[in-house]
């Protein structure tokens, strides 16, 4: 019950009561990919899969589940990813398979995320025009974290298997991948 009172009572556990109840609730996200596979010979494919992937994430939620003003958290995202495969693979009647390739991806993030934590219980106790955080430096406070990120990331790997005998195989593989964030 705690200091409001409040107590729930004549809700069933799916129901709630809010303050917050015109609530920005957006989220779109979409994604296209290709595969293009030639056959370069009985026994050599090269593949090509490209993608990209797109999506806007805007929530503002009532967080304490009440009809007060406590707590009050908004998420804003926007990402972006673009990604390209390249490889080349065997599959015959032989001893021996292999995958090989090299791989691309770009990915640009923008997000934010904002906590009114008790907020309308801030005043503004040195009468600058802006609200202070109470003593806790938590409650009465407008929180908030933001950043943008970008990230490229480059690969190129190598698998095969050799069949030792009619049932065993020994299969081999290597990855070098570099990943640049900033």
């Amino acid at each position: 019950v705690g200091f409001t009172g409040y107590d729930r009572s004549g809700l069933n556990f799916f129901e709630s009561q809010l303050d917050r109840v015109d609530m920005l609730q957006d989220v779109e996200n979409s994604g296209y990919a290709l595969r293009v596979d030639w056959t370069l010979s009985d026994t050599l494919t090269l593949t090509s899969i490209s993608s990209y992937d797109e999506g806007k994430w805007n929530v503002a939620e009532d967080a304490d589940g009440s009809p007060f003003d406590i707590l009050h958290t908004t998420f804003n995202s926007d990402a972006e990813s673009i990604a390209q495969d390249l490889r080349i693979s065997s599959e015959g009647e032989g001893v021996f398979d292999f995958i090989a390739g090299i791989y691309a991806n770009y990915e640009d993030l923008d997000n934010d995320v904002r906590i009114d934590n008790y907020f309308v219980y801030a005043g503004d106790n040195n009468e600058n025009g802006i609200l202070d955080c109470l003593e806790d430096f938590a409650t009465g406070c407008i929180l908030s974290n933001a950043y943008d990120q970008e990230k490229t990331s480059y690969a190129v790997y190598f698998q095969s298997t050799v069949d030792l005998t009619d049932t065993l195989a020994l299969t081999l593989g290597a990855r070098y991948s570099k990943d640049e964030v900033e």
